[in-house]
């Protein structure tokens, strides 16, 4: 007899099971087999509910079901992408905006000594684009990295505040 019941999360056409959840019986939750500790804090391989003391494995253990559970997680490449599109592009197109009302200028700007390279030129708008694009990148990643890290981290605590009940 199983410690846990399962559910049958899928059939194929031959009736078999492709995948198998478990319901969690302190919140009820369905929960993928493979999870050792519910978010609720419920041990299924203990069989129990675990109290303020918490260990790293438990926090390892949510961590991972919080990255599977996909919920409130940002796709780090999606978001990376993006930041990076955003802000070459604009960056990108600004340069252009500049250009067309105002000329092409060699004047020093704020951004060319963050950016090596970058004026209000042609050649600058295409130098802006490639640093734009690698910044929006970087930044973007490490934003939603730590965006996912940040919130498993306060689901796990709050999850141990709420303790048993």
């Amino acid at each position: 007899m199983q410690p846990f019941p399962f559910v049958d999360a899928s059939h194929n056409k031959t009736g078999r099971h492709d995948m198998q959840t478990k319901i969690c019986p302190k919140c009820g939750a369905i929960r993928p087999h493979e999870d050792r500790v519910c978010e609720c804090g419920f041990d299924f391989v203990a069989d129990q509910q675990h109290g303020e003391e918490g260990d790293l494995e438990d926090a390892i253990d949510v961590l991972q079901s919080f990255a599977r559970a996909g919920g409130s997680r940002l796709n780090v490449t999606a978001f990376a992408a993006t930041a990076a599109l955003f802000w070459g592009l604009g960056l990108f197109m600004i340069t252009w905006w500049i250009i067309f009302f105002d000329g092409p200028s060699s004047d020093a700007t704020m951004l060319g000594r963050v950016y090596r390279g970058y004026e209000i030129s042609a050649t600058g708008s295409f130098i802006g684009l490639a640093w734009g694009l690698t910044d929006g990148l970087v930044g973007g990643a490490v934003f939603a990295w730590a965006y996912n890290t940040l919130a498993a981290l306060l689901t796990l605590r709050s999850r141990k505040s709420a303790g048993p009940g």
